[in-house]
């Protein structure tokens, strides 16, 4: 009991550091770092057992955390990366989209999903964004792979991950109450992009970004700014008859997402 306890406090000091983890088990010494150590539980099969990573064979062996072996933990190690230990998980993101001609607009998005294994994560979110003075009220299939470190230790012991994601779906639309459009309509919605997360004590923090594609339809009164140019160098797929603008295309801009995974 005394054992386990001891490897229980020092567990959380699992990281990136040149010092090494030492396993003594059967007349053998094995130097690298621990992974994975958990007590007997009769609701878990995999329960019991003790994963530790040998580095001068590449490789992890495992026995019963029950067996007679010895441990000595890298106490000046940083913290491993956090794995979520239930069968879901939930995203807060909020960022700026830009485009070369427009301003700035924000977004916010809120998704939900399933950790189906470490490296594929699918889920399904909703949110609000702008642009062009049109709100867009997406619903969307998201996913993510994590790309790098993909073998342990590195994996394991890393604070950081690159990932993958892509978001597809339908986005609805309305105006800002302007007297500008007289119709918008929604569409097709597609992200495609690379982040950075960070593992915390109990969640993962993520930078990302992203390009986005959004179709949508609106019709509204001719206007224009101070512009001598053409009107269709500034709005592709548009029509302009009888002083009303129609546009049938999409919106194409670069986003950059802060995000909160928990």
């Amino acid at each position: 009991m005394r054992k386990l306890i001891s490897i229980l406090i020092l567990l959380p000091f699992i990281g990136l550091s040149q010092k090494k983890d030492i396993l003594k088990y059967k007349n053998n010494t094995f130097k690298g770092t621990l992974i994975e150590y958990s007590v007997k539980d009769v609701r878990n099969n995999n329960s019991g057992y003790l994963t530790f990573y040998v580095n001068s064979i590449n490789d992890t062996i495992r026995i019963k955390s029950d067996s007679n072996f010895s441990l000595e933990i890298n106490k000046e190690k940083s913290y491993s990366f956090y794995e979520f230990d239930k069968k879901s998980w939930n995203t807060v993101e909020f960022g700026l989209s830009f485009d070369y001609f427009d301003v700035p607009y924000a977004q916010l998005f809120i998704s939900k999903g399933l950790i189906s294994d470490k490296f594929y994560n699918p889920g399904i979110g909703t949110g609000i964004f702008s642009i062009d003075y049109i709100n867009f009220l997406p619903i969307y299939l998201t996913n993510s792979y994590d790309i790098l470190p993909l073998k342990n230790p590195n994996r394991i012991n890393s604070l950081f991950r690159l990932f993958a994601f892509q978001n597809i779906g339908y986005s609805f639309a309305y105006d800002f109450g302007t007297t500008d459009y007289n119709y918008v309509d929604g569409g097709l919605l597609f992200n495609l992009g690379l982040g950075v997360k960070k593992s915390t004590k109990n969640k993962h923090l993520a930078l990302k970004f992203a390009y986005q594609l959004q179709k949508y339809k609106s019709e509204h009164n001719f206007w224009f700014w101070d512009f001598s140019g053409d009107l269709g160098m500034i709005f592709h797929d548009q029509d302009i008859t009888d002083n009303i603008i129609r546009r049938d295309g999409s919106f194409r801009r670069f986003s950059v997402i802060f995000s909160v995974t928990f």
